[in-house]
């Protein structure tokens, strides 16, 4: 049954001080029991963005109507500071502008380390929790800002950047959620965006981005929760723990430009836009022949036109097709008519494709599950492309979130937590190493680490760089002794990236200076690639891909999506990336973590970007993150996957050609 507003506002607000009630009465000593085994849990449940919504008597967006008048609207204003409203109990910016920034309205949390107004939700819809002090969580600042730097406008990117404090003993299981509403109809309840866990004690700065929907009058909301002790499911809109703290600000959006050289594909059943041709003539110059006794290689062309595939519930570029070919929880259908012997694997992530000696390949892929049920799995292939087996290659590991392969087709998973370690897992079933996975010398004490590149171009001392998806996680480069298995796991010498003045960088043996570096220049780091003397990766945090010439020792970067052509977005953090067809095009494809519409991103050696295949926005697969890119040996059949839904997908060209 859906609440009405007065109803949830009533029920909200009982709720927390039963709540508060019985936390306040119990030690704060209790929050310590079970910290990793609760944070790994929280980070892996179902987001639900339709639940216990207030509906039926004034609903979010008659409020927001209400509040903010229609006489504000087209009044515009750069100055972007908002104030408080007493009619919506929020701060609020009435002008259009280019940010809205709720400045010190919302510091602090309820009436324990005291908050200007709490509790700052719209209507009173939420109470924060009473327990704790200043050292607690709270949401102590929201500043939501156009992506582009133009003023804030519907179906424009939109970046919310929040200032929350995460507690200091157990920010583990501290998770930030964000959230979004309109006046328009079919928004007129808070829309889950993403969720963030804290990687830190302390004051944190946290950024995600969505786009903006139609409606003059919208509103974000930024909550922080405690999951040991938060009464509420993952997508619920409050948090109810004692230690929860929600807080609101409503902003006036322009009207869409109409002058727009490309527009955003919207789901189907949306106002609708110009679109164009459905199959594009593709441009001249997008055509070469190989040789003259080969058929013509046609280059395919990204994202000029997206199609919906309600079935998938994907939006796909004209000219490709997809398919399911797993599903986690589920036996994999073989080629034989048969089905695999276990299930397949929980919360994929990152994955390969190693070749396997009878002419058959692997598609390696990592299991992102906690608490000793991750580890590493194996989907194997014969040389047409049909499912022949699936096994396990590694288990009883945590959070394997990215890896890379080596020079000797091994697979190399990492494990994401404070003493991670990356293992070698060797897939060939001929191999003496293929039920031997072993730990490498790449992870040293530990650490949260990422994805993993190698520069084979000495055979002898191949170089692998890792990165490790902290605030602080410097990214190490290591100098393998030897060539094979043995060369990960005996000898070597690891260095840090440390950014210099004038965009130049050095390997230092410093651990601490590339800790720093990467504090203040590529927090988070996450996908990496390597190509001639070039080594490409990602910071999440920042949303930027670097670019390091290794000989000379010089870098740029760029926002990831920047530049784009065509019809999709790019809108939130950049993850895993994989290189192809880097000689001649430089073709970098891109993963995303969160937002309206996860999906899969190109970009060309120009730095034009464009979208292979994405979520339709808003649909199932909002707030996901995409996963587990690879090319099958023969370039004909790409793979990806949506992890927290559990669908594992095979992309292939109509044409039946290869992808470049």
């Amino acid at each position: 049954m859906r609440l009405t507003f007065f109803q949830y506002v009533v029920l909200t607000a009982l709720t927390a001080q039963i709540v508060s009630a019985v936390e306040l009465s119990a030690s704060r000593a209790a929050r310590d029991n079970t910290i990793t085994n609760t944070a790994a849990a929280s980070s892996h449940s179902t987001l639900r963005a339709d639940e216990a919504s207030p509906s039926n008597s004034e609903s979010i967006s008659d409020i927001l109507t209400r509040a903010l008048r229609a006489d504000t609207v087209g009044l515009r204003s750069s100055n972007g500071i908002a104030s408080y409203d007493e009619a919506l109990g929020i701060p609020k910016c009435s002008s259009e502008g280019t940010s809205c920034d709720t400045g010190d309205l919302v510091n602090g949390r309820g009436p324990v380390y005291p908050e200007p107004n709490y509790p700052n939700t719209l209507g009173l819809s939420c109470i924060d929790g009473t327990s704790g002090g200043p050292s607690d969580e709270s949401v102590d600042r929201i500043i939501v800002s156009s992506e582009s730097g133009g003023y804030l406008e519907e179906e424009d990117s939109a970046i919310i950047t929040a200032t929350v404090n995460c507690w200091a003993d157990g920010y583990a299981n501290d998770y930030v959620y964000f959230y979004y509403a309109s006046d328009e109809a079919d928004n007129a309840d808070w829309n889950f965006i993403y969720r963030i866990q804290c990687t830190g004690g302390g004051q944190q700065t946290l950024t995600t981005s969505y786009t903006l929907p139609k409606g003059s009058n919208q509103a974000v909301r930024v909550s922080i929760r405690h999951m040991e002790n938060d009464m509420t499911n993952d997508g619920d809109k409050c948090g109810f723990g004692s230690f929860t703290d929600n807080d609101d600000v409503a902003f006036t959006v322009a009207a869409a430009s109409t002058d727009s050289p490309t527009a955003s594909l919207e789901p189907t059943g949306s106002p609708s836009t110009p679109r164009p041709t459905p199959q594009p003539t593709p441009e001249p110059t997008r055509v070469q022949t190989l040789s003259p006794t080969e058929s013509p290689f046609v280059l395919f062309s990204y994202g000029e036109s997206l199609v919906t595939d309600n079935n998938l519930d994907i939006q796909i570029s004209d000219g490709l097709n997809a398919k399911v070919i797993a599903r986690a929880g589920s036996r994999v259908n073989l080629a034989n008519g048969g089905q695999s012997s276990r299930a397949y694997h929980m919360y994929m992530d990152g994955a390969g494709v190693t070749p396997l000696r009878d002419g058959g390949y692997v598609y390696v892929s990592n299991s992102e599950d906690d608490n000793g049920k991750a580890g590493v799995h194996g989907l194997y292939f014969s040389n047409d492309g049909q499912i022949t087996d699936y096994k396990t290659l590694l288990y009883g590991t945590t959070w394997n979130c990215g890896g890379g392969l080596s020079p000797w087709n091994t697979w190399i998973s990492c494990e994401e937590h404070d003493r991670g370690q990356c293992w070698q897992v060797d897939p060939e079933p001929s191999s003496p190493n293929h039920n031997s996975p072993m730990v490498t010398l790449l992870g040293g004490d530990g650490g949260n680490y990422e994805s993993v590149a190698v520069d084979n171009t000495n055979e002898n001392k191949p170089i692998f760089f890792t990165t490790e998806d902290n605030s602080s996680g410097e990214l190490r480069r290591f100098e393998a002794d030897g060539y094979g298995w043995d060369a990960l796991h005996v000898g070597g010498r690891t260095t840090y990236l440390e950014f210099l003045d004038g965009s130049t960088f050095q390997w230092t043996t410093s651990m601490w200076a590339g800790q720093r570096s990467a504090a203040n220049y590529y927090p988070n780091s996450e996908g990496i690639a390597y190509h001639n003397s070039t080594l490409y990766f990602v910071s999440k945090a920042t949303r930027r891909l670097y670019i390091l010439n290794l000989t000379d020792k010089t870098y740029t970067s760029e926002r990831t999506g920047s530049s784009w052509v065509g019809q999709g977005s790019f809108n939130s953090q950049p993850d895993q990336i994989i290189g192809n067809d880097m000689d001649k095009r430089q073709y970098i494809y891109f993963t995303e973590d969160g937002g309206y519409a996860p999906g899969v991103h190109v970009r060309d050696r120009e730095g034009k970007y464009y979208t292979m295949v994405r979520a339709v926005p808003g649909g199932r697969y909002a707030g996901d993150e995409t996963v587990g890119l690879a090319f099958s040996l023969d370039r004909k059949k790409f793979y990806f996957g949506f992890q927290e839904a559990g669908v594992l997908l095979e992309v292939t060209r109509n044409d039946g050609r290869v992808f470049n």
